[in-house]
């Protein structure tokens, strides 16, 4: 049975178990044109040439700043009896009545089959309880999977950051990509 409830804790061993990393068969090109007159961004969906794996790793400053955010009220775990099989670490922020999801995961043999969206659906009645007005989301153009979750969720691409994980990023070709949820 799949249930799902606040935890007050998460070890950074299970953190690293269940948030492993992603697979993916196609990226977003980001392409950006830039002149006196306009500035636009576009991003095309394409098969990538060989699969993309990206393995999660977690520094110590961001556990411990996930440490802190717990019993907030916006940590869940999901359960399949006692076994934790996916998780999510908000953070509300007051000044634009926000709530900032730093982690969602679901292990991958729980994947696919609606558990994500049930808690996606909990953070949300949880952000509303609290009068918050929207919830956001980062992820990379690399990581379709998450891409296509968000948005069947309900979620829009809401802006793009070319330079949020170092200055080589349009070089290395992955580039943060910020979705959001107004509720």
């Amino acid at each position: 049975m799949i249930e799902i409830k606040e935890f007050q804790e998460i070890p950074l061993i299970e953190l690293r178990r269940i948030a492993d990393g992603y697979t993916s068969d196609y990226i977003y090109e980001i392409f950006k044109d830039e002149n006196i007159e306009q500035i636009s961004f576009q991003l095309k969906r394409k098969k990538s040439e060989k699969q993309f794996i990206k393995h999660d790793l977690f520094d110590p400053d961001s556990y411990e700043h996930y440490v802190t955010l717990m019993g907030n009220g916006f940590c869940m775990g999901v359960y399949d009896k006692n076994k934790l099989i996916g998780f999510c670490i908000a953070e509300p922020e007051s000044w634009n009545s926000s709530l900032w999801v730093w982690e969602f995961h679901i292990c991958h043999d729980y994947q696919r089959q609606g558990i994500g969206r049930k808690l996606m659906v909990e953070l949300e009645k949880k952000a509303v309880k609290h009068n918050l007005r929207i919830i956001i989301c980062e992820t990379q153009n690399t990581n379709v999977p998450a891409i296509d979750f968000y948005r069947k969720c309900g979620f829009e691409l809401d802006g793009l950051d070319l330079s949020y994980y170092s200055n080589e990023d349009v070089k290395r070709g992955e580039i943060a990509v910020f979705m959001k949820k107004k509720i």
